[in-house]
């Protein structure tokens, strides 16, 4: 299985640091990663819709100038990713160790 490394990131200005450890996140077989979810989406078991799935972030747009750019609502959570291969099967991605966090980019250990 190759290993590919996700080499840029993109947020706000802010913090700036480097990653602490290598940071692995799994890929859908149809996409090239993981995609964060943006919208809710109806979950349906046997014909019934029993709930909806969580986002992972909340985006807005920005109008600035001529074009429109996506921004990401930080306090609305974040994507999950694992300090460890054994947590994941298939394809990854892999944030390696030292890597320099772009500014605005924060990475919080939450279990």
């Amino acid at each position: 299985m190759p290993q590919q490394i996700l080499k840029y990131l993109y947020a706000p200005t802010g913090v700036s640091s480097l990653i602490p450890v290598d940071l692995w996140r799994a890929v859908r077989k149809n996409q090239r990663i993981l995609e964060p979810r943006v919208e809710r989406r109806k979950i349906i078991i046997n014909g019934r819709v029993i709930g909806e799935t969580p986002i992972d972030i909340e985006t807005y747009d920005v109008q600035t100038g001529l074009e429109t750019v996506k921004f990401v609502n930080c306090h609305s959570g974040g994507l999950s990713t694992f300090d460890r291969k054994v947590a994941l099967s298939g394809e990854f991605w892999i944030i390696p160790e030292k890597t320099p966090l772009p500014d605005g980019l924060v990475v919080t250990k939450d279990n």
